[in-house]
C-alpha cells in the first residue's frame, strides 16, 4: 500500500515557499525547504487542513 493513501496512518501538512501544500507521513524526514504547518494527524483530518488553508493551487511565484 502507498503510505499516502493510508487512512489509519498519521500525517503532517507541509508548506513550501511557494505556499504549496503536501501531505506527509509522519515517519519520512520533512524534505528540505518545506515547514510543518499542521503536526502528526488523522489523514481525513490532514486533508481538510489543506482543503482549508491552499485555496489558490498556484505557486506563489504564478500569482
Amino acid at each position: 500500500m502507498n503510505p499516502f493513501d493510508d487512512d489509519t496512518a498519521q500525517f503532517l501538512v507541509l508548506r513550501n515557499a511557494e505556499l504549496q501544500h503536501s501531505l506527509w507521513p509522519v515517519f519520512a524526514e520533512v524534505p528540505e525547504g518545506w515547514e510543518i504547518r499542521l503536526p502528526a494527524s488523522p489523514r481525513a483530518e490532514a486533508l481538510a487542513f489543506v482543503e482549508r488553508e491552499w485555496t489558490d493551487l498556484r505557486p506563489l511565484s504564478a500569482r
